[in-house]
């Protein structure tokens, strides 16, 4: 069943990291994308500054909950954020700032759920530089 894509990143002082991160989302097709600023207050944005000065546009929503709530509470806000979105989204990608999707993989990671409708969910395989 294809539907929407959006994600969920959850930012801990992660820099230019974040940048590429949601950069890929968007460009591998996940929309919107919810940050979840769980460090130092504001640097979510100032990461993010790039993103929207290449598109002021761009379908993130950075929320602010101005303390570390932890990575499972960082999802859990963004997933509610995203709840009342319409459309609501039919997957979601959970990220760490600090992932950066390749070409296709998005399209990947649901396919193999869409095979599998019993799973839940479902990660990808993590390269190195050493394999």
């Amino acid at each position: 069943m294809p539907g929407p894509v959006a994600a969920v990143v959850v930012d801990h002082n992660a820099g230019p990291l974040l940048h590429a991160c949601v950069r890929s989302l968007l460009d591998d097709g996940a929309a919107p994308v919810v940050v979840v600023e769980n460090g130092a207050t504001g640097g979510t944005t100032r990461a993010l500054a790039p993103l929207f000065d290449e598109d002021p546009a761009a379908p993130v929503l950075v929320l602010q909950p101005e303390r570390n709530l932890g990575f499972g509470s960082g999802v859990n806000r963004g997933l509610a954020a995203l709840s009342g979105m319409a459309p609501p989204p039919t997957w979601v990608v959970v990220a760490n700032a600090d992932l950066r999707v390749h070409p296709g993989g998005i399209d990947a990671l649901r396919a193999v759920l869409e095979t599998h409708p019993a799973w839940a969910l479902v990660g990808p395989r993590i390269f190195t530089t050493e394999g």
